[in-house]
């Protein structure tokens, strides 16, 4: 065959080109149709679900404020020590913060009145007040476990539960928190706002809304131990 196609001005080179290209379209047409398909039938990428993190700071005795409200015992054993440790680690994974107007109002007006603390964080108040939202602050009537479990569904990082307690009681209540970081202060108060209210039930009875926890870390530092819990 080399013989004849050269008689016939033919070279067999050219034959072949000609060959294998149109093998090598077919091939790559099938190849792009395979590749095509499978692409099709990529089910939609899932983004895992964002934590909700009740990170707080409670009294041996359970308490997050004394009986005035104040916070001013917040602070370990040694008074020069840096006390804010594990709240820069946890902080890395947070962009969301929910609170309750009380919580917000002590941060506003108390604990930083002329810099919001908070800022590069999106911080939820959950009010019965009307007030004008900005692009970090946003002031909603919504219910707390309703809020929480849309905002769950949103891209993003963790959600901090900060307070006070009207907010993180529901949430309790519905078990709507992940994980529970809670930081024991190394002090007494003897009475004040309790982080888990105490409700009487009958001798014998099963405990109301009972909750089992796993324990993930412990860690101490200036006294403080720091509790992190989450559902079993």
């Amino acid at each position: 065959m080399f013989w004849i196609a050269e008689a016939e001005g033919a070279p067999l080179f050219d034959a072949l080109t000609i060959v294998l290209s149109k093998v090598f379209d077919k091939i790559y047409k099938l190849v792009y149709y395979i590749i095509k398909q499978d692409i099709k039938n990529i089910p939609p990428r899932r983004y895992p679900m964002r934590k909700v993190t009740l990170f707080i700071a409670m009294s041996l005795d359970g308490y997050i404020a004394d009986r005035n409200g104040s916070v001013d015992w917040l602070a370990g054993q040694e008074p020069d020590y840096d006390d804010m440790e594990s709240y820069h680690e946890f902080i890395k994974d947070i962009d969301t913060v929910v609170m309750g107007w009380n919580t917000y109002h002590q941060v506003a007006t108390d604990l930083s009145p002329d810099e919001w603390i908070y800022r590069g964080l999106t911080t939820h108040v959950v009010t019965h007040r009307t007030m004008v939202s900005t692009e970090e602050i946003k002031f909603t009537k919504e219910d707390v476990c309703s809020l929480v479990t849309a905002l769950k569904q949103e891209d993003g990082k963790g959600i901090w539960i900060c307070g006070g307690a009207n907010i993180i009681q529901p949430l309790i209540r519905e078990n709507r928190i992940d994980r529970y970081h809670i930081s024991v202060i190394p002090t007494i108060l003897g009475s004040g706002l309790p982080l888990f209210p105490r409700t009487a039930s009958p001798v014998g009875a099963p405990a109301d809304g009972e909750i089992k926890l796993k324990c993930i870390k412990t860690q101490l530092y200036n006294g403080i131990t720091d509790l992190i819990y989450e559902p079993r």
